[in-house]
């Protein structure tokens, strides 16, 4: 077996338990907490997921194509950069719920903390699994998902014996699963790694790596806002039981597509930069990782699109309908991003930070104008269908951006 194939089912081990441990919490969870509450934690965790994402500016995802030496000091400007972008982003967050005097969410100094406390835990979490993957370290990377699934729904179902249930416990109870996530991985990283390497040192691989402040960093923060936007729109739009809906309809449907994307796209992301470094392209290997990848989700996500009001109802109950409504739309879409999701990291490796930054910017504009234009016709079913299809399209655009670069790369 191919070390390649042998790293993917590794990853893919650890992944699938990752993400379906959370689904069957959720049988419980729903009979636990009201759908207010899930679907408030839906939006907290948004927002810590766009923080956390994007306060390192993206140069965790330069340590893979790094050099060796490099690593470390790219680690050290993720921790440099962190605290200020960070601070920034939730002033930002305060001021825009002040203006438009919102009550979707509420940053008063205990959300603050919370939101800086997950965002740093989401960063530094994210940086390691970059790290080990630089290394080929897997196992590691594998188990850490599992443990923090594991402890943030074993923690969940637990803490409402003893204190009131809310949005906030949710929160809670992700944040101590992160912290003791991430404390796995500082245990299992590496050792020689500075705790600081200098300011001079950290500013000079800031501009060795540039590329990826100056247009991986805006793209990804358009890419991870419009990824976790639907649910505070909804949430704003139409209430915050609905953000719970779109929230359990969403996790449900993306278990597949995110097992693939993170089993398959760290490893493929350091043996497709290998390749540029070492000069060799096979556009026939990313035709057969799509095909496989077809084969293998069609018959899944079908029976979602057929019966996704059915599953919904038996699993969660009756008034969980809407959540299957939703299910059934998005499933096409979702069988669209399973296939592509694990393959998106060519374009960051082809130098192609422009164009990704092109589909980000697009698709922020659509997702919102698609739930917003739901709003004005009072049917948010139909503001979601039209999202689907803009996402759709998309996706297919970009995978044959993908093999049209590749193909002109290699003449």
């Amino acid at each position: 077996m191919s070390s390649y194939l042998k790293n993917i089912l590794v990853m893919f081990r650890g992944t699938s338990l990752a993400q379906i441990i959370p689904l069957i919490g959720m049988l419980a969870l729903v009979r636990i907490y009201d759908v207010e509450h899930i679907g408030g934690y839906a939006i907290y965790l948004a927002v810590a997921n766009i923080i956390g994402t994007t306060a390192g500016a993206r140069l965790e995802t330069a340590i893979v194509p790094a050099t060796i030496t490099d690593r470390p000091i790219l680690v050290d400007a993720v921790k440099l950069l962190f605290l200020p972008l960070s601070l920034i982003a939730i002033t930002a967050l305060w001021g825009i719920v002040s203006i438009t005097a919102t009550t979707i969410i509420s940053v008063d100094w205990t959300t603050a903390v919370f939101l800086l406390s997950m965002s740093g835990a989401i960063l530094f979490n994210n940086t390691h699994y970059y790290l080990n993957a630089s290394y080929n370290r897997f196992h590691e990377n594998s188990n850490s998902r599992v443990i923090i699934s594991v402890l943030t729904v074993t923690l969940q179902i637990l803490l409402p014996q003893f204190f009131t249930s809310s949005e906030k416990l949710l929160l809670l109870s992700r944040l101590i699963a992160l912290v003791l996530g991430a404390s796995y991985l500082k245990i299992f990283s590496y050792s020689n790694l500075s705790l600081w390497v200098g300011f001079n040192s950290v500013w000079g691989v800031i501009k060795k790596y540039k590329k990826y402040v100056l247009y991986y960093w805006p793209s990804s923060f358009l890419d991870v806002l419009a990824m976790n936007i639907p649910v505070i729109v909804i949430g704003t739009l139409f209430g915050q039981s609905f953000s719970g809906y779109y929230s359990v309809a969403q996790k449900s449907v993306s278990i597949p597509s995110a097992t693939a994307s993170n089993a398959i796209s760290h490893v493929f992301f350091k043996n497709f930069s290998d390749q540029i470094k070492e000069g060799v392209l096979i556009p026939s290997v990313l035709l057969k990782t799509w095909l496989t990848l077809a084969l293998i989700g069609i018959i899944p996500f079908s029976i979602a699109t057929i019966y996704g009001e059915f599953i919904a109802v038996t699993l969660f109950g009756q008034e969980w309908l809407v959540t299957g409504t939703i299910i059934r739309i998005i499933s096409p879409m979702a069988l669209l991003m399973f296939i592509s999701s694990s393959t998106s990291t060519a374009l960051l490796t082809l130098n192609a930070q422009r164009l990704i930054l092109i589909f980000s910017l697009s698709q922020i504009v659509y997702r919102i104008g698609s739930i917003y234009y739901g709003f004005m016709i009072d049917d948010l079913i139909v503001g979601i269908l039209v999202m689907v299809v803009f996402h759709s399209a998309q996706i297919i655009f970009y995978d044959a951006s993908i093999l049209h670069l590749l193909r002109r790369r290699k003449r």
